[in-house]
């Protein structure tokens, strides 16, 4: 950890995938949709874990990307930049989105067993470009502080921890609580809280991101 970094690296890692998760999209409909219909925490529970699936793949290639480049410390420190102009871009993005219902035909599909719910919740969340890219430039921001396997595995292993939690909390909420009228109608406004913390969390990452950068140039 960098003594110049007020809060530790790790909660602004964990908190950021929290936030990213609990913004609503295809994956945040498709567990709500599934519990609510099927009237079934179990069916919710195991689109979540569809879900967490999905990010843990993601969290695998982001992880061996940084690898790879990091083998080239220069273009990986170029890289971050641009992933960290990236999620700067996201959380602006999340803080400006238009009032909107959500709603849970938004959701393609029903699936009524176990299995199929899985399925869904891998499927809707990997073929989602954005998720894996978020999740992938994520990674990259907080890679250079983790050192030895162990620690790197941990570091790929938080990723479908934290959406399998946040997604069955959901769908814990959606089955126990009935507050899909809330989430659908409020959710835009989870979009720009969320933005608006990205967008602080990253630029508390920036300062040491860039002055890596500097070390290495000079």
């Amino acid at each position: 950890m960098l003594s110049n970094i007020v809060i530790p690296w790790f909660i602004v890692y964990i908190t950021t995938l929290f936030l990213f998760d609990v913004s609503p999209g295809v994956s945040f409909v498709i567990t709500a949709k599934n519990t609510i219909k099927n009237k079934s925490l179990m069916i919710g529970l195991f689109t979540a874990l569809g879900v967490a699936t999905s990010d843990c793949l993601s969290a695998l290639i982001g992880f061996f990307c940084c690898a790879l480049l990091d083998q080239y410390k220069l273009i990986f420190q170029y890289a971050q930049m641009v992933g960290m102009s990236y999620l700067l871009y996201v959380g602006i993005r999340m803080m400006t989105a238009k009032q909107k219902e959500y709603k849970l035909e938004d959701a393609p599909s029903t699936s009524k067993y176990k299995l199929d719910a899985f399925k869904s919740g891998f499927l809707y969340t990997f073929s989602n470009i954005g998720i894996a890219t978020v999740i992938i430039t994520v990674i990259s921001q907080f890679y250079q502080y983790v050192d030895g396997n162990v620690a790197r595995f941990g570091l790929v292993m938080v990723v479908p921890v934290i959406s399998f939690l946040t997604f069955a909390l959901i769908a814990v909420c959606c089955y126990f609580l009935k507050l899909w009228w809330l989430f659908g109608k409020k959710a835009y406004m989870m979009d720009r809280i969320a933005g608006f913390i990205i967008i602080i969390l990253a630029t508390t990452n920036m300062k040491a991101i860039l002055g890596t950068a500097q070390m290495i140039n000079n």
